[in-house]
């Protein structure tokens, strides 16, 4: 779905902002860097809601995969709701306030990024004022990516230790549910 996404809006900058076959082409080679760390920090944002929601599972005693299915479409925010009111209730103390204060704050960029980050650069018609509308972008999305992709690698970190901690039946282990981000950089 998200590439589908990206493509259009891609295919719709080029038709609204270049004429000829070599302008579109310098358009493509320009705009690589941001494709690239636009689709990265999306993965990231992704990796960070299924971390999420497995912590969740993982905290809830009964079949994983039962209690993976009911809660698969929650958002992140429910989750949220669920999983602090899960270790306030239990007195577990898992995350601090600030920890849920950063979490939330995620639940919104997905959808800021899907409305907003092509779209200050795409339909800028001034080539050069269009160069700088993507310059500023690409900071903007550097930035995010760089941080999110910590916050990533964290949360994963802190996924791998809650099912551990929880997973007394190894009824967790067995599914497959390594991460790639934390697999990656301990394999290096």
């Amino acid at each position: 779905m998200f590439f589908r996404f990206a493509l259009l809006i891609f295919q719709e900058c080029v038709l609204i902002n270049t004429t000829t076959r070599e302008e579109t082409k310098m358009f493509k080679d320009e705009y690589t860097e941001f494709h690239l760390l636009f689709g990265q920090t999306m993965m990231y944002l992704e990796v960070i809601e299924r971390d999420i929601r497995i912590t969740y599972v993982g905290m809830l005693s009964g079949d994983f995969k039962k209690n993976y299915q009911d809660v698969r479409d929650l958002t992140v925010g429910e989750l949220l709701k669920r999983i602090e009111s899960l270790d306030k209730a239990g007195d577990l103390n898992e995350l601090s306030d600030e920890d849920y204060s950063v979490l939330r704050a995620i639940t919104n960029v997905k959808s800021q990024l899907e409305k907003k980050s092509y779209g200050d650069f795409c339909y800028v018609e001034e080539r050069e004022a269009r160069k700088q509308a993507y310059d500023k972008a690409l900071i903007k999305i550097t930035d995010l990516n760089h941080h999110l992709g910590e916050l990533a690698l964290h949360i994963e970190i802190f996924r791998a230790s809650m099912i551990k901690k929880y997973d007394h039946d190894n009824r967790i282990k067995d599914l497959g549910l390594k991460g790639v981000i934390f697999n990656d950089i301990m394999n290096n």
